[in-house]
């Protein structure tokens, strides 16, 4: 795609460091850095790092980092807007670069090793990059500037609808770019267009802020308010897994990891590895023993059992498993209950193949070595499929019915039962699986275990231990996971001691509508995030989502969903409701409260709810000046009459400052820029409200509106100090416009610096006051 030579500018110090600290890691690690790849991007086989080898954490799934191409659809996109790709979109992909390979390379090394940071996010990350490289193709990574960031959020957006792919560039700008200044015009985030971007027909997900003409109230726009659930999305996810009946094993599956996610606010990674042994309860007695419900409290409490995600590099000691517990409010016991034992009931029969898998070590431990399995039960055994003759459907719905209404698989035996005792032709399917074990090298037997004489292939028998090793070499996708799991205790975790299991590559149940016998298929794995994610947001080349299966309108069928949304909507309402943060940060298992607040999504409005005052200072300030006094009490304002209230609240007590206060009530502004605590009761402001230019009263905001506006007029100084550098040095005014311009956009990103609710120029003039005119004898 593109040489080294094409990039003539000199990589900063920091990314050549990045890149070295990478090449370190890998030495130490004993992992060769070069990845030898293909024309088309992709690693060659041996080549490839093993990601699950590298971050230890014992997940049977396999992961591996080889792909290094450009991405078609985005190269699609670039030619469908007219900008210039190196990539033609009918042509394979090809390399990224050299730099981006060893950006890439250097990242996985650090997240995986060093931070121990989820594979999932990894790879996602990567793909970001890649998408990047595609779209800015003719940079290296470190001459990336904002407006380049601007065009691959919209390209993200356009060909990943539900926002993923944004939220992940803005995430890898922020923490990898910024956090390691990597680029020549760091830090990006601040400059960053927060607009959203949106695709004709399209419906996403992902929003950064509204409409200016759909903005609320200041008090009333939430922060980050695209990482919360579209409200039609979730309430048709809840009507979806809370009322209609999964149509197939999978979609069970998919229908109770959704309500444990609500329910508890789980990882969606945690979820799919909840253990079999999920309950513990604790017994609360008073100092005597007795009951606690019999002096008015609680007697007795519901935890469900996981491991958790995220617990720091210090704590993953080599990948292991980090077990914690989560209290279960009452309002919800009966729901998880029913839910897990739901599920336990339904992955009964997948988790007695699997045991007996591990324990024997053989993929077909229900039959002994030598025995003789005809080819019709192999067949059922790697797919599933229940179907083996020309059976018409409509003969085998009622069974088809029965089964999915309890999910009781002796329904799916009596039909595989009906059809041999039936004269039906085999299906196609079977005739071609017999061809493929003869071409495999597989010898067909008679039932005296003599070689087959080739007449009548489909009443052939194949010896099991035979069989056994055809799965291995022929079909690694239907092996199921047998690797266990490490607890931080050094204890092991078998697969089949968790909860949610599936049957592997159940190709039927989803491209036919034909139930898959988990009875009886031999490849079985744990439920993985991806089942749930994929179920509610997937790209168009996927399956479909459970709102395109489920949803009663078109426009339920076009909805999607972010599974991380709901951790941070309960996270939100918890704080909403007034319960400590530190009970919210036990509850998701964070190490610091400070985690937390990134999940707060709460309005002004509502955390001005929470906070009280004394009830005879609450009536006696009234609206506007309580407002101010709870923000003063949160540390959301700042200025010139919060320090005067504070300085008279210390001298002078809790009256003078209230009354204080209330009479400068008005001085509570909400500008374009941020919040202005001045009095303007008598004259307007001034300064015409041009707040940045350094005034003192000026305090910064967290409010996407106000960051929004800032941007823009960062953009229209930047375009007016071009225009005036651009005139003749002689031109009259032209050094007053430049340092004009240059002054105010010093103080704009001084601004979009300042951290909310701090004074942005606590020096600054009180411009708030009018100059008084000076005499001819007064000194100049």
């Amino acid at each position: 795609m593109q040489t080294e030579n094409q990039f003539v500018s000199v990589p900063p110090a920091s990314f050549s460091r990045f890149i070295d600290d990478g090449k370190k890691i890998a030495a130490r690690e004993l992992i060769e850095w070069e990845i030898r790849l293909d024309h088309s991007g992709v690693a060659i086989d041996g080549s490839a790092w093993d990601l699950r080898k590298l971050s230890k954490d014992g997940n049977p799934t396999s992961s591996k980092l080889r792909q290094f191409g450009t991405l078609p659809q985005v190269a699609i996109e670039m030619r469908e807007r007219g900008l210039p790709c190196q990539v033609a979109a009918d042509q394979e992909p090809l390399p990224v670069s050299v730099h981006w390979q060893e950006l890439i390379k250097s990242y996985v090394l650090h997240q995986v090793i060093e931070a121990g940071r989820s594979l999932s996010h990894v790879t996602a990350t990567c793909n970001a990059m890649r998408l990047i490289a595609t779209a800015i193709n003719d940079k290296a990574p470190w001459q990336l500037v904002a407006d380049d960031i601007d065009l691959c959020l919209s390209i993200a957006l356009a060909v990943q609808p539900s926002g993923q792919s944004a939220i992940v560039i803005r995430s890898f700008v922020k923490t990898v770019l910024d956090a390691h200044h990597l680029v020549d015009a760091a830090p990006l985030m601040p400059l960053i267009g927060t607009e959203r971007l949106r695709i004709p027909g399209k419906v996403h997900q992902a929003k950064y802020v509204k409409k200016s003409s759909e903005l609320k109230a200041a008090l009333q726009v939430r922060k980050s308010e695209e990482k919360l659930p579209e409200m039609r999305a979730f309430w048709e996810f809840m009507r979806i897994v809370f009322t209609e009946r999964p149509k197939t094993f999978s979609d069970a599956i998919r229908f109770a990891q959704g309500k444990l996610v609500t329910i508890t606010g789980l990882r969606i990674g945690e979820i799919a590895l909840l253990p079999l042994d999920w309950k513990r309860t604790h017994e609360y007695q008073d100092q005597f023993g007795a009951s606690a419900a019999k002096h008015g409290g609680v007697s007795r409490a519901l935890l469900l059992r996981h491991y958790s995600e995220k617990q720091g590099s210090s704590r993953k000691q080599g990948g292991t498993l980090w077990e914690e517990s989560q209290y279960i409010p009452a309002m919800f016991e009966q729901i998880a209950c029913d839910t897990l034992e739901e599920v336990d009931r339904l992955t009964a029969p997948l988790r007695r193949t699997l045991k007996a898998q591990c324990e024997t070590g053989r993929l077909l431990p229900m039959y002994e070595p030598d025995a003789l399995l005809p080819i019709v039960d192999l067949y059922v055994h790697l797919t599933g499929m229940v179907l083996t003759t020309e059976m018409e459907e409509a003969a085998a719905q009622p069974f088809f019915d029965s089964y999915r209404a309890s999910y009781d698989p002796i329904e799916l035996d009596r039909l595989i039962d009906l059809q041999r005792r039936g004269s039906l032709k085999p299906r196609m399917a079977l005739y071609q699986f017999a061809i493929r074990l003869r071409k495999s090298g597989m010898v067909l037997r008679d039932q005296k275990g003599n070689p087959h004489d080739g007449r009548g292939a489909l009443n052939a028998f194949v010896r099991v231990s035979e069989a056994e090793e055809y799965i291995r070499e022929q079909t690694p996708t239907k092996l199921s996971d047998l690797t266990p799991f490490q607890l931080d205790g050094g204890r092991l975790v078998q697969p089949w001691e968790m909860l949610f299991l599936q049957p592997k590559r159940a190709l039927a149940e989803a491209r036919d509508n034909i139930p898959c016998h988990v009875g009886r298929v031999v490849g079985v794995g744990i439920a993985t995030q991806e089942v749930l994610r994929l179920g509610l947001s997937s790209d168009e080349s996927n399956s479909p989502t459970l709102f395109e299966i489920y949803g009663e309108t078109e426009e339920d069928r076009r909805l999607s969903l972010l599974p991380h949304s709901l951790r941070h909507l309960q996270n939100t309402e918890l704080f909403r409701l007034g319960v400590a943060d530190t009970i919210i940060t036990k509850r998701f298992n964070r190490r610091s409260v400070v985690q937390s607040y990134e999940y707060d999504h709460r309005s002004l409005q509502e955390e001005l709810d929470q906070i009280s005052l004394p009830d005879e200072w609450d009536a006696y300030l009234g609206g506007k000046a309580g407002s101010v006094a709870k923000m003063i009490r949160v540390g959301r304002a700042n200025g010139p009459i919060v320090k005067e209230f504070k300085r008279i609240q210390a001298d002078e007590g809790d009256e003078a400052a209230y009354t204080f206060l209330k009479a400068e009530a008005d001085g509570f502004h909400a500008t374009p820029y941020g919040h202005c605590l001045n009095s303007f009761t008598v004259d307007p402001c001034p300064a015409h409200l041009e707040c940045f230019n350094g005034c003192m009263h000026l305090s910064a905001t967290d409010l996407p509106e106000n960051r929004r506006n800032l941007i823009v007029l960062q953009g229209k100084l930047k375009d007016a100090l071009d225009l005036a550098r651009a005139k003749e040095t002689t031109a009259i005014g032209r050094e007053n416009q430049i340092r004009h311009a240059e002054v105010r956009l010093a103080n704009i990103a001084r601004l979009i610096q300042t951290a909310p609710g701090e004074q942005v120029f606590p020096d600054g003039e009180d411009l708030s006051r009018k100059a008084k005119g000076r005499s001819v004898l007064d000194a100049s």
